[in-house]
């Protein structure tokens, strides 16, 4: 099974990031209990890719804390949380099981070929995603790395 389920809360408690002179962040504050959807809206610069690079620690803030936990109040670290961008660049002259196999090799994961076409059946895809169109490509293969 490669599909982990986990009950997290989310607490960012007066973040602050700034790039240069710009303030793209300043004191925000939010909570995100278990169970609870939360959505990130706003204009162009509003600081939401900010906020999502914070949480899953390709960022840095410059104040402030940031608390990932489970229900157990154990802390979740950036290990163990996926993060899926709006566009995935493929590489087209690789099938979509060694697309798969790319993705999962630079995040540290090593599965057999069969262990990803059952990872692919699981999550409802096709072995054969080298004979379907980019856009639905990329959706299924990031979907299948999200499922890791």
């Amino acid at each position: 099974m490669f599909l982990f389920l986990f009950v997290v809360m989310i607490k960012l408690q007066n973040i602050t990031k700034s790039f240069k002179d710009k303030k793209a962040l300043d004191n925000l504050s939010l909570s995100v209990n278990s169970g609870e959807i939360y959505g990130l809206l706003g204009a162009n610069g509003a600081g939401k890719s900010t906020t999502l690079n914070l949480l899953i620690g390709f960022l840095e803030a410059d104040s402030g804390v940031i608390k990932i936990t489970n229900s157990k109040d154990h802390p979740i670290t950036t290990d163990m949380i996926g993060y899926i961008p709006e566009n995935v660049n493929l590489y087209p002259y690789l099938s979509g099981i060694e697309n798969l196999d790319y993705f999962c090799r630079l995040s540290g994961l090593i599965f057999k070929s069969s262990e990803l076409e059952d990872l692919l059946n699981e999550c409802g895809l096709e072995l054969s995603l080298i004979h379907i169109s980019e856009p639905t490509r990329q959706e299924a293969i990031s979907y299948a790395v999200f499922c890791l």
